[in-house]
């Protein structure tokens, strides 16, 4: 089966690095794999330098949850009859329900199986660790402020048990 994998962490905690290995490991399997992240958005727009604009942010994720449904959706119209990738890789904070959902019934009408995987770094949870070591100078109290919010992976995984049990509604 076809798997979307989601990242939940908070920034600096090491969510490129897993993508990154993830896909490696993917690919030594044969596999196609296709990553993002909605940072990706913000040096496209800033000419190839990362310029996060708050005011941006719903344009930022709107764009990765279509660039997401185009690599899980296969190309009929293609002449080779592309298909979508095996595996798709979102390294975005993804830290509620609320953030995830409509990637996990975009998956489920895909025909994917939905995991959600957090860094196994030692610092994954510290908000002032991950302040020293995040790319792109979150503060301190924003990284706080976001570790507070975070639901439970074990949260999360149910919800998305719960969305493949539940009739299509939306």
């Amino acid at each position: 089966m076809k798997k979307l994998i989601l990242t939940s962490a908070i920034a600096g905690s090491g969510k490129s690095t897993l993508a990154r290995q993830l896909k490696e490991k993917y690919e030594s399997e044969g596999l196609d794999v296709f990553t993002i992240e909605t940072d990706e958005w913000f040096v496209r727009n800033g000419n190839g330098v990362y310029k996060f604009e708050r005011d941006k942010l719903n344009e930022a994720h709107g764009w990765t949850f279509k660039e997401v449904v185009a690599a899980m959706t296969p190309d009929e119209e293609a002449s080779d009859c592309q298909d979508s990738y095996d595996v798709v890789i979102l390294a975005n904070t993804n830290l509620v329900w609320k953030e995830i959902k409509r990637y996990v019934y975009a998956a489920r009408e895909l025909g994917y199986e939905v995991e959600i995987v957090v860094p196994d770094t030692p610092w994954c949870n510290n908000p002032e660790e991950c302040h020293k070591r995040n790319e792109h100078g979150v503060p301190p109290e924003q990284l706080i402020k976001m570790e507070e919010k975070r639901q439970p992976v074990e949260y999360l995984r149910q919800k998305i048990k719960e969305s493949y049990l539940e009739r299509y509604m939306w």
